[in-house]
């Protein structure tokens, strides 16, 4: 038992973490918030006291987003979900809620994204990156508290679930290669109680995320629209572009499939020749002197195997050269002799082809 008399002090701290549930605003509470504006004068600041004590689905805020540009005007639409997303119930209300008031215009996107800041990133649902932030500024101090919380909550996730510490100071933290001030820096729980108002902080963040079985794929199509209509790529290359992505991902599903192979791999054979040519090239021309075979340190074997190889090159070379001759006779009298260049071009790329581009 403690003792009966005496004083104690103790510091109690919380770390504010992203709570397992999160409870949305009701259809009924949302249209009570409604009908009470029409009898208030200045119905903005009623729905901005209303925001701050919701948590709203993508249902809702669209139904907020509606009656709130009726005041604003068309031009308000920044300002309205520069409001609403922070009041978002998790990142995916917040996709459909911006792609269904954008419907995937780039340059509207590009708006909101430049009027958030760095934010936009954590509302969306990707907050791992470098971040560079000025704590006088009110977004980026938000943008910090946010990805704070955003680390205290993984760190739970990750002691409760008993999963390893993947942090660079081992506490957990999301935080990594902290600088501030030009300095480099430890983020303590002292200096996050009590987070500056002014100074540079820069770091990258990390927090290792499951995805969800409802998380969604982005199709191979939109993603090839999207790289269009950032010039990336032609419109005449949007095919080509699909096929690709659809043979990177066949090859990485059948390396995926945990025999530890890939879909090609070298053969034992051909890296031991990989090997000893690699060996001879770095005898051979370390000190800028050339050797013969007979004074290379080879076994008897890999010297046949390397001169076998040497060999065939050579009749490659003569092969190639004895073609070469025959194209002028090979296309016959179809051409005439300022066809002669164009000819003697198109030799020496077979010819180099055949040589070089096998090896």
């Amino acid at each position: 038992y403690p003792p009966s008399k005496g004083l104690v002090k103790v510091a109690f701290r919380v770390d504010k973490i992203v709570p397992e549930f999160i409870r949305t605003a009701t259809k009924n509470e949302v249209e009570s918030v409604f009908e009470a504006s029409k009898s208030t004068a200045d119905s903005n600041v009623l729905f901005s006291c209303a925001l701050n004590v919701m948590r709203l689905s993508y249902a809702e805020a669209l139904n907020f987003f509606n009656v709130m540009m009726k005041d604003h005007g068309n031009n308000g639409m920044v300002d309205v979900v520069h409001k609403l997303l922070p009041r978002m119930a998790s990142a995916a209300d917040s996709n459909q809620l911006i792609t269904a008031i954008t419907g995937n215009d780039y340059s509207k996107i590009f708006s909101i994204k430049q009027s958030l800041g760095k934010i936009y990133r954590v509302y969306i649902g990707i907050p791992n990156g470098f971040y560079s932030l000025n704590l006088a500024d009110v977004n980026d101090r938000t943008c910090f508290a946010k990805l704070v919380q955003l680390s205290n909550t993984f760190a739970a996730q990750r002691l409760k679930q008993r999963k390893g510490d993947t942090s660079q100071n081992g506490d957990f933290s999301g935080f990594r290669n902290v600088v501030y001030n030009g300095a480099p820096f430890i983020l303590t729980s002292q200096w996050l109680d009590a987070i500056p108002s002014h100074g540079k902080v820069e770091f990258d963040f990390v927090c290792l995320q499951e995805n969800s079985y409802r998380s969604g794929q982005l199709s191979h199509q939109r993603f090839v629209r999207i790289l269009s209509s950032f010039g990336m790529i032609g419109e005449h290359e949007q095919s080509r572009s699909i096929a690709n992505i659809e043979s990177i991902e066949d090859e990485g599903r059948a390396a995926a499939k945990a025999n530890g192979h890939r879909r090609w791999e070298m053969s034992e054979a051909n890296a031991v020749k990989v090997s000893n040519y690699l060996e001879f090239l770095y005898q051979t021309y370390a000190q800028g002197t050339r050797k013969t075979m007979s004074e290379m340190s080879f076994s008897s074997e890999e010297a046949s195997l390397i001169e076998g190889e040497r060999q065939r090159i050579l009749d490659s070379q003569q092969r190639m050269r004895a073609e070469k001759a025959r194209l002028p006779q090979m296309m016959g009298s179809r051409h005439s002799a300022n066809s002669t260049p164009a000819i003697e071009a198109a030799a020496n790329f077979i010819t180099s082809t055949e040589i070089y581009g096998s090896h």
